[in-house]
């Protein structure tokens, strides 16, 4: 699973703080530009949220290798006001890229003022890791953390895991349901879409 890093978890401690030091280890990591969305700050807080913008571009880190319990550690750490949504990246090398990304739920939930990276590590950081090493001891590895991530997106997320999120999957399950639907809707779908 490819995943779109645009925030807090960009930084090594913080990421290594949620995902382990063993998933650390396995993770794929290198810069991208995320395509669509704006950063800015939560309306009441510090958190970096996106908000979908024609023509706008961001810069973070596409991280290939998140899956299992490290995965879920991410969905709690991100929290029930976000969900996963696939978005367009672009690679190092400037390669289109389908990935997925944390978005909030709520497009209220997100502020005015963009979010600055390393304004948050200067000014945050510290009392976020703080946050997340109290969090890790009330929820350690191996507990049943997962049941407080949404049920909506631990099923997201095991869709994705299991190949069934992928562009491809979706297609092919969107060309299957079409089997038995007349040709005439298909014909109004296209002139709306036109609309």
């Amino acid at each position: 699973m490819q995943l779109f890093f645009y925030g807090t978890l960009m930084d090594p401690d913080m990421r290594r703080l949620v995902v382990g030091e063993e998933a650390e280890s396995r993770l794929r990591i290198r810069p991208g530009v995320l395509l669509g969305y704006r950063r800015l700050r939560a309306r009441d807080g510090n958190d970096p949220m996106l908000l979908p913008a024609r023509g706008a571009r961001l810069t973070g880190q596409l991280v290939d290798g998140l899956r299992g319990h490290p995965l879920m550690r991410v969905a709690q750490f991100e929290g029930e006001e976000y969900e996963p949504r696939q978005a367009l990246a672009l690679d190092d090398a400037g390669r289109r890229l389908r990935l997925w990304l944390f978005v909030p739920r709520h497009p209220h939930l997100v502020g005015r003022r963009p979010w600055n990276f390393r304004r948050w590590q200067r000014e945050h950081k510290p009392r976020q890791l703080r946050w997340v090493r109290f969090w890790l001891r009330e929820c350690p590895p191996g507990t049943m953390m997962e049941a407080v991530v949404p049920w909506h997106v631990r099923r997201r997320l095991a869709e994705i895991e299991r190949g069934a999120g992928t562009r491809e999957a979706t297609d092919r399950r969107a060309a299957e349901a079409d089997e038995d639907v007349p040709e005439e809707a298909h014909a109004f779908a296209l002139s709306s879409a036109a609309e």
